[in-house]
């Protein structure tokens, strides 16, 4: 809603000052936020913005050899 209501606000000053990107961008923000709630995609509907994190490979630890050098 929030996307939605911000793409709104954008057409409006780019109608109000005849500013095309600021207009265009506003339109596009707007189909962006439109299909994104229709869908379900993007940052808020599955944590993580729809990526699930890979465990595996923060929990994997390895043994480092070293040398001490004085």
């Amino acid at each position: 809603m929030f996307r939605l209501v911000m793409s709104g606000a954008m057409i409006v000053v780019g109608i109000q000052t005849k500013d095309m990107v600021a207009g265009g961008f506003g339109l596009m923000f707007a189909l962006f936020s439109l299909v994104s709630a229709k869908y379900k995609v993007g940052c808020g509907y599955q944590s993580g913005c729809g990526v699930s994190p890979r465990y595996r490979s923060i929990q994997k630890t390895e043994e480092v050899e070293f040398t001490e050098v004085k």
